[in-house]
């Protein structure tokens, strides 16, 4: 199916020092009940969930100048998308 979205991660960290720019991306898919064709204002509108596409933590890590980020330490944790709806 097409286009299918990812999430984006652009950066200028080539030198080992100095300013380095991350920017990331993500792609957020909003899910929706079936409308009411005859609507009277009363069918909520609003998305029941949302599904999120993130670049990995270790990713954005080694992408700003940390080389030896590990995988495990930083994304296995299966905390980070509560850590995020903590933030908000």
């Amino acid at each position: 199916m097409f286009p299918y979205h990812h999430p984006e991660l652009t950066f200028n960290c080539d030198t080992q020092s100095g300013p380095c720019d991350v920017t990331h991306i993500s792609v957020t898919q909003n899910s929706y009940e079936w409308l009411n064709e005859l609507d009277l204002g009363k069918t909520p509108i609003a998305a029941t969930s949302m599904r999120v596409k993130l670049k990995s933590s270790q990713i954005i890590h080694i992408a700003s100048r940390e080389p030896d980020a590990d995988f495990d330490l930083l994304d296995m944790q299966l905390t980070e998308c509560q850590a995020i709806d903590q933030e908000v």
